[in-house]
């Protein structure tokens, strides 16, 4: 399914990076888990042409996911990202929320996973 795809996956909660990490990797992506924004930010600056997709969590430590998401499309257009958040809030706020997917976090993965294959296939 995402044979060959890599997405950089940003959450503050262990368990839940975990999770995701476990359910994407068993629909063949390879992933790279991070807690912080600042973690990813130096990923993505290191090598952001290794990354397919960015996943990230709209509430963790700087620069929280809105900022990253900023940041993200200011330097790098083309790379899409979800933002993947407890808060439904932010998919209603057009000054600061542009990400390619806004997913409400749920217990069912599915709607994430759909959003990754829109993305980038699988």
């Amino acid at each position: 399914m995402g044979r060959g795809k890599t997405i950089l996956l940003v959450d503050d909660t262990k368990w839940l990076r975990l999770l995701l990490q476990s359910e994407l990797e068993d629909a063949g992506y390879s992933l790279i888990t991070v807690g912080t924004g600042q973690k990813a930010w130096d990923i993505l600056q290191q090598d952001a042409a290794a990354i397919d997709l960015v996943i990230t969590d709209g509430r963790h430590p700087p620069p929280d996911g809105l900022e990253l998401l900023q940041r993200i499309k200011a330097k790098w257009p083309n790379l899409p990202v979800i933002l993947h958040s407890a808060f439904s809030s932010y998919q209603f706020d057009p000054d600061r929320c542009f990400p390619d997917e806004y997913i409400v976090k749920d217990p069912d993965l599915i709607r994430l996973k759909e959003a990754v294959g829109r993305q980038i296939g699988g």
